[in-house]
């Protein structure tokens, strides 16, 4: 994977800096530093393919808290109406449960809900898309 990020990636960046700052924003983290180093184990049966998704996987954006332990990652989430990419159908597959048995919190962004984000006529900010996803439990 290439560290050089897109158009809306990088947009989300700005967004995100503004409301954590850039000292809290960690992009392309690989999967092993997000989980401390300590990937759970998942069952090889049901999950074959696991370890080699964790040995390449990168997350979008890690949030860490004022001890520098990640506490939010944020992905985009694909609708897949026009092609079904593979590396997005394993992190859906993986990263949601590595992620909650390592008590990080997991938050996808809609294209939807990215232009919402974007738009001037919009009153929707980070803030308020967190609170609709995550109601009381905002990360500390």
């Amino acid at each position: 994977m290439s560290d050089a990020i897109d158009l809306r990636e990088a947009q989300l960046y700005r967004i995100l800096m503004r409301v954590f700052g850039r000292e809290r924003i960690v992009p392309q983290a690989r999967i092993s530093f997000v989980c401390s180093g300590n990937l759970p184990e998942l069952c090889p049966e049901i999950n074959p393919g696991y370890r080699d998704w964790a040995e390449g996987f990168r997350c979008l954006f890690t949030l860490v808290n004022n001890e520098d332990e990640p506490r939010l990652v944020v992905e985009f989430r694909s609708d897949f109406t026009e092609t079904v990419d593979i590396r997005e159908v394993e992190r859906d597959r993986y990263l949601p449960e590595v992620l909650q048995r390592q008590g990080i919190h997991y938050m996808t962004v809609s294209e939807a809900e990215f232009g919402e984000l974007l738009s001037a006529e919009s009153e929707m900010c980070f803030l308020h898309l967190m609170e609709c996803k995550f109601g009381d439990k905002i990360v500390a």
